[in-house]
């Protein structure tokens, strides 16, 4: 760390970060020491106005914003921000949003197009947005449920079978308890 001194902090956020999640940080720590010595070891890097604005948007958590910082900072500008518009494509589809990034870290990595992204989830920032466009509710599906369940006409039956069977049942138990009783009196 003596001839670090101007990434200092940055370095030390990072290994607090590393070694926080670490299963052996003993080992750990000795990989990024030579890491250090070899001089490619990169601090924790800030998330850019870019990423932060994505970050914020689909609440991604810490984790998530600073590994997609550390990546991102590898490539040229133009690059990145072709990569920022591919993630937020896929972001917005996901129900969430920081596993979703998580996942991308990889190809992302090792330079691939991400591809494309899939159908909207049931909760995702997008299918959110179309909820709100057609005037639903962003939980309407539970509610909805409730809804039509009030107006079911089977719904009634329905519970007074529940009641007839827990009843069945009950019954069944006394008689059983009433059996042994009987049979240890006998005794």
């Amino acid at each position: 760390m003596k001839n670090r001194q101007e990434t200092f902090v940055e370095d030390m956020e990072r290994l607090y970060d590393v070694l926080e999640r670490a299963n052996s940080p003993a080992g750990l720590l000795v990989v990024k020491m030579r890491e250090m010595e070899e001089g490619t070891f990169v601090g924790k890097v800030k998330a850019d106005k870019d990423l932060a604005a994505v970050s914020k948007k689909y609440k991604l958590d810490e984790q998530a914003e600073s590994k997609l910082a550390d990546i991102l900072a590898r490539y040229d500008d133009a690059r990145r921000k072709e990569y920022l518009i591919e993630i937020e494509r896929h972001l917005e589809v996901s129900n969430r949003p920081s596993a979703m990034a998580m996942m991308l870290l990889r190809k992302l990595g090792e330079g691939q197009s991400l591809g494309k992204p899939g159908q909207p989830a049931p909760g995702s920032y997008l299918d959110n947005a179309q909820r709100a466009a057609r005037g639903e509710t962003a939980r309407g599906g539970r509610e909805e449920r409730e809804r039509k369940d009030r107006k079911s006409p089977d719904r009634d039956r329905r519970d007074r079978d529940k009641d007839r069977d827990r009843d069945k049942d009950r019954d069944r138990r006394r008689s059983r308890s009433r059996d042994k009783r009987s049979r240890s009196r006998r005794r």
